[in-house]
């Protein structure tokens, strides 16, 4: 059976920035991408590519230009997708953030998870463990 996985952007910052700390994030963060079967689709979104970007810009002082390399050759490199964010995501992150009260944000990215068909959603974020609507399950892989 196809396993279809959903990366959040954390998981993307910490794989892709240089360390900058011994929290063993990084080294995490890289072995799950490196681990993850080639029979798994993986999937992100249009958001996770503009928080990625913001992250790194704002938090990080990195370029744009530096930033987008590690847009270009990290991210759609490895991801198997890019989805977009629309109309109907946004509805279903509405009630996804109603039922589960997770914030907006992380709404829209269970959205894109749930609408592309995956299973499991690697986030920092989110309830290690908690399965939403019977389909997708969170996994923090720093956890």
């Amino acid at each position: 059976m196809k396993s279809d996985c959903f990366i959040d952007t954390n998981v993307w910052v910490y794989a892709l920035l240089e360390a900058r700390n011994d929290d063993g994030k990084q080294h995490a963060a890289l072995e799950l991408l490196r681990s993850l079967p080639a029979r798994i689709s993986t999937m992100v979104s249009a958001q996770v590519i503009n928080e990625f970007h913001w992250t790194l810009v704002r938090k990080y002082r990195l370029s744009d230009d530096a930033v987008q390399d590690k847009v270009i050759n990290g991210i759609v490199a490895f991801a198997t997708t890019v989805l977009p964010i629309k109309v109907d995501t946004y509805i279903q992150a509405s009630g996804i953030r109603k039922l589960y009260n997770f914030s907006f944000w992380d709404s829209l990215i269970v959205a894109s998870a749930l609408q592309a068909g995956c299973t499991t959603l690697y986030s920092e974020d989110l309830n290690h463990g908690l399965i939403v609507e019977k389909q997708l399950l969170i996994v923090n892989p720093f956890h």
